[in-house]
């Protein structure tokens, strides 16, 4: 996934793409505000608002729910691919699905490199 537009960019990026369609859009901002700047979502919001007769709500829901299965088959394929850190993320995951902060995901991440330099090096002056 590339980087996200800053909210300068992703308004100018929707006006832009309304414009060449012919359409005045005065929401740029409040989309950004719901959405954020990821391009592509940005692009198949504008997409969905075109072809749903300029329903806006019916475009923000849609491409939420578009977002939200996309991220979950790529994170599905993730864990099934495995990964070098996959129990881990599982972790992470699990711990924030209540809701977390960065520092608990920090102290997970510190906590499992540790965890894994102990054993490590307990492996190599053990052998």
């Amino acid at each position: 996934m590339g980087v996200p537009f800053s909210k300068e960019i992703s308004v100018r990026f929707l006006e832009e793409g309304f414009k060449e369609q012919g359409i005045s859009f005065p929401d740029s901002e409040k989309i950004f505000d719901i959405l954020g700047g990821n391009p592509g979502w940005l692009t198949y919001f504008g997409y969905i608002y075109i072809k749903h007769g300029r329903d806006e709500e019916k475009a923000i829901l849609e491409t939420k729910r578009y977002a939200k299965r996309l991220l979950s088959r790529e994170f599905c394929n993730f864990t099934k691919e495995g990964g070098r850190d996959k129990r881990r993320y599982l972790k992470v995951i699990e711990t924030c699905r209540k809701g977390c902060s960065w520092k608990d995901i920090k102290k997970l991440s510190r906590g499992s490199g540790r965890q894994r330099d102990k054993r490590r090096n307990h492996e190599r002056h053990n052998k």
